[in-house]
């Protein structure tokens, strides 16, 4: 915030950092609490649409090994 507020000798300069700097970090956010989560959520959606089943353990059960 200093750089965008910044006046004096080179502030145009700083105030083109902290633009690039503010809209960066603006973006990061709204991707990561909003874009991010709505794929996500779409991804899931489809997924579950489709019937696909995850496997309920790799280990084999008891009851399905032969008797020694």
């Amino acid at each position: 915030m200093p750089l965008l507020t910044a006046n004096g000798a080179g502030a145009a300069s700083r105030f083109s950092i902290g633009i690039v700097i503010a809209c960066g970090m603006t973006i990061g956010t709204i991707f990561t609490l909003f874009v991010t989560p709505a794929v996500y959520t779409y991804v899931a959606r489809e997924h579950r649409a489709h019937g696909v089943q995850e496997p309920a353990s790799s280990a084999p059960s008891v009851a399905a090994r032969p008797a020694s």
